[in-house]
């Protein structure tokens, strides 16, 4: 699903706010920014929770401004 979701922009780039982290786990909150190849802007908040293991990746939580992204789909299907 996401990577169709990003085959829609032109440039699209994140800018991190903060990081903590805490024993197995580190939570990344940041922006994003992008353009689609038909000039759509996107804006979007961030907050992702990644859980390690052994120095791995293996759980990731992730949300955003699910408003954010339905209002992107909809101007691209408008055009």
């Amino acid at each position: 699903m996401f990577d169709a979701f990003i085959t829609v922009f032109r440039n699209l780039s994140f800018n991190i706010i903060s990081t903590t982290a805490e024993a197995d786990r580190v939570v990344v909150e940041f922006t994003a920014q992008g353009e689609a190849h038909a000039g759509q802007a996107y804006e979007n908040e961030f907050l992702s929770l990644f859980t390690f293991r052994d120095g791995k990746i293996v759980g990731i939580y992730e949300h955003c401004d699910q408003q954010s992204v339905f209002a992107f789909e909809r101007s691209l299907q408008s055009g």
